[in-house]
């Protein structure tokens, strides 16, 4: 069994060290070979652009789709976002692999603002990746396209910004263990016999 997960720093690790992040984790807790192909600043046309040669030399099981966060921070649409994230689901299902669809967390503005760019504005940000997540979740419920939440598991707890923030944008080490024992628990139940 292997996964390749696909994205950028939120994917890559940003801000820890390798055996901290997500993708280290998730292979550590499952068992399952794990491939961590995230790309520091990446967005969804930049993974485009890449994905097939990535899947093509690495020849996964399934991928893990994680991008869109570079795509709203730099104001870029979300349908264009939302289209070159499906076109990505379909050149993996062409290849008869198995797409998995993460929708991104929500940034935490305070946080953003200090140590990121102060001219970004974090809340239409979030309002973005939220309408990206609900124009994914349509899609993938449409298609029978298995997903990952992470808007929703960073959501559901106020004491989230010093728990599980590096910055505002990125995952400390607890953001990202949270991220991989609830990726194992939920390809568990609708991806694989693991």
């Amino acid at each position: 069994m292997k996964i390749l997960c696909l994205g950028d720093s939120l994917t890559t690790g940003y801000g820890v060290s390798r055996n901290e992040s997500w993708c280290f984790v998730l292979q550590s807790i499952s068992g399952i070979h794990v491939i961590n192909g995230g790309v520091n600043g990446d967005t969804s046309i930049g993974l485009l652009t890449r994905s097939s040669s990535d899947i093509d030399s690495v020849k996964p099981d399934a991928v893990i789709i994680f991008i869109g966060t570079n795509d709203m921070i730099m104001n870029r649409s979300v349908s264009n976002t939302s289209e070159n994230i499906i076109l990505v689901i379909e050149d993996i299902q062409s290849s008869n692999l198995l797409p998995i669809v993460a929708f991104p967390p929500k940034i935490i503005p305070q946080m953003a603002s200090k140590l990121w760019d102060s001219n970004v504005d974090y809340l239409t940000v979030n309002k973005k990746i939220y309408e990206l997540r609900e124009m994914l979740k349509d899609y993938c419920s449409i298609n029978s396209i298995n997903t990952l939440d992470y808007y929703d598991l960073f959501s559901e707890n106020t004491e989230i910004p010093s728990r599980y923030y590096l910055d505002g944008i990125h995952l400390n080490s607890s953001g990202h263990k949270r991220i991989a024992v609830f990726t194992f628990e939920r390809i568990k139940q609708c991806c694989f016999n693991v």
